[in-house]
């Protein structure tokens, strides 16, 4: 699907910027856009955010086709999250739709409905929609998040 260093790889690229698909956590657990290499760098040598990525699902077939094998009534979208050591997240929070996460490198500390489940390199599971939950970054890691999405009409 991919791997760490290709995701790297990906936020080097010009493209990300001008189609700003790339953004960071701050300490507020607030979404902020990466501005630009120098920006994603500083951030990198800080490493007390974390970065997500959207879009994945464009990046390869291997992802395009894992969305589409997650069955759903509308579009898979993924995001990709890499996680540093003691790195901020968003705050407890609920999606209005169910999400699947996967580790693709490193581990998990996800927090799901008051209970902490730890998650390693290969292993999935399901937040349930409008469940809280929160990931801790204990450790350095790369998730791949499949948010099984409602066409707009049936969000409007």
């Amino acid at each position: 699907m991919i791997t760490l260093r290709e995701f790297e790889k990906i936020i080097e690229n010009d493209l990300i910027y001008q189609q700003e698909l790339l953004y960071y956590i701050d300490t507020e657990g607030k979404e902020r856009t990466i501005e630009d290499l120098g920006h994603l760098h500083f951030l990198i040598a800080t490493q007390n955010c974390s970065i997500r990525l959207e879009g994945l699902d464009y990046y390869n077939k291997s992802l395009y086709d894992r969305c589409l094998s997650l069955k759903n009534n509308g579009p898979v979208t993924c995001h990709g999250f890499w996680s540093f050591k003691n790195s901020k997240s968003f705050p407890e929070h609920t999606d209005p739709i169910d999400v699947f996460v996967e580790v693709i490198y490193g581990s998990l500390n996800l927090i799901l409905d008051k209970k902490s489940i730890i998650l390693n390199t290969g292993e999935t599971i399901l937040i349930p929609a409008n469940i809280k939950h929160q990931a801790v970054n204990d450790e350095e890691s790369l998730i791949l998040s499949f948010g099984l999405e409602k066409f707009l009409i049936d969000k409007i």
